[in-house]
């Protein structure tokens, strides 16, 4: 490849831990929304509530633990 050379790579460094750190930073300086979804249930069809509990049994059914010897 002749058009690679040190001063590409060290190019590439600095740019990707330059990203890097800009990306670090902002997430810590930039406040996230504390905004929650309600989690009540009221207002809920029973249809709706009924299909929520069968997939979560649906779901709970099918884990299949794994035991082997060490």
């Amino acid at each position: 490849m002749p058009f690679v050379n040190k001063y590409g790579a060290i190019g590439g460094m600095v740019c990707g831990h330059a990203i890097s750190l800009w990306v670090s930073v902002g997430g810590l300086f930039i406040s996230k929304p504390k905004d929650h979804l309600p989690y009540s249930t009221l207002g809920c069809s029973e249809s709706v509530l009924a299909k929520v509990a069968n997939i979560t049994l649906i779901m709970n059914s099918t884990v299949v633990s794994h035991d082997f010897p060490l």
